[in-house]
């Protein structure tokens, strides 16, 4: 009898806390996010399993839980977080979390309405010796901030120029 196993496609997913407009909502500067990414030994023996995340530019690792280690060496735009986990038993699963805090550069990434984006092919799982699988990407909208102007009529001091007592703005 050949086994070919086939391996569940690993998932990474928003979980509590942060409020905000993607699957949780929209994020600010300042929230943190916590990401939830899930294992599976697929295999029929006991396995090392390793899972790795490269950090969106604009965001700071916080912590992870499982023991992730964050790359040191590597400024935050290259940072990844690698978790290692040893005797994951056949047919076993879990999960590990990383959370991150949201830097004022995300307002302004990725050419137009800010984000930060966690996944795609930054984020692997690899079971044993075999292939990486990615993860999906998680995307999370960051709105820009509301804008207060002048607008016409009015001349004075400020961006239009000076008011005088009676006039309105």
């Amino acid at each position: 009898e050949v086994e070919n196993p086939v391996p569940d496609n690993p998932v990474k997913r928003e979980i509590t806390p942060y409020v905000g407009t993607g699957t949780l909502g929209g994020v600010k500067v300042g929230d943190t996010i916590t990401y939830e990414i899930n294992y599976k030994n697929y295999k029929s023996g006991t396995e090392t399993v390793t899972v790795k995340d490269k950090l969106d530019a604009h965001v700071e690792y916080v912590s992870s839980e499982v023991n992730g280690e964050a790359s040191t060496a590597a400024p935050d735009s290259n940072k990844v977080v690698t978790w290692t986990i040893d005797n994951v038993g056949a047919g076993k699963n879990g999960t590990v979390t990383l959370t991150v805090k949201v830097l004022e550069t995300a307002l302004e990434s990725k050419g137009g309405e800010g984000k930060v984006v966690n996944g795609g092919d930054t984020a692997t799982v690899q079971v044993g010796h075999d292939p990486e699988y990615t993860l999906n990407e998680v995307e999370n909208p960051v709105p820009d901030n509301p804008v207060k102007r002048e607008i016409t009529p009015y001349e004075g001091t400020g961006t239009l120029g000076g008011v005088k007592p009676g006039e309105t703005i």
